[in-house]
């Protein structure tokens, strides 16, 4: 915490929410922990209702998947659906493939390995997944919109 006040990086983490017009309030960093627990807790689900199991990287993809979910969707407001679900989609793999790299190429775990897909590249990603991600992502999108929509009413 002393490094961060060192970079004069506000971090701020209240000890009780902050309830105003019976809504909870957060800060930047209280939003962005959530997000990242919501998506990292999201993708271990999926992973293991597709798969069985899962890895701790993945938890963490996850959340920072999320994070980039909600930030495209806050970016691309006003656009269609299935734009914003296309760059969350792209978005997606592009974190895939990042963390693919590190754990699977560098690391040599093996946590997942598509080269028995077609058009993947480098075992790490491929189209199948890629459209798989669009479909969820249609869904989460929706999701999102109808989140802000609720909170922008009350």
């Amino acid at each position: 915490m002393e490094k961060l006040r060192e970079l004069k990086i506000p971090v701020r983490l209240r000890k009780h929410p902050v309830v105003i017009d019976g809504r909870l309030k957060w800060n930047a960093a209280e939003k962005l922990a959530f997000l990242f627990l919501t998506g990292g807790v999201g993708y271990g689900l999926i992973e293991l209702l597709w798969r069985g199991h899962t890895h701790p990287s993945m938890v963490v993809a996850g959340g920072v998947c999320f994070i980039l979910i909600y930030g495209v969707n806050k970016w691309l407001r006003g656009h269609s659906v299935l734009l914003r679900s296309a760059v969350s989609a792209a978005a997606i793999t592009a974190v895939e493939f990042s963390v693919g790299i590190v754990v699977n190429r560098l690391l040599d775990l093996s946590v997942w390995d598509y080269s028995g897909e077609k058009y993947n590249l480098l075992g790490q990603i491929c189209p199948h997944y890629s459209f798989l991600w669009f479909l969820l992502c249609i869904h989460l999108v929706w999701m999102l919109t109808k989140a802000a929509r609720l909170s922008a009413e009350k």
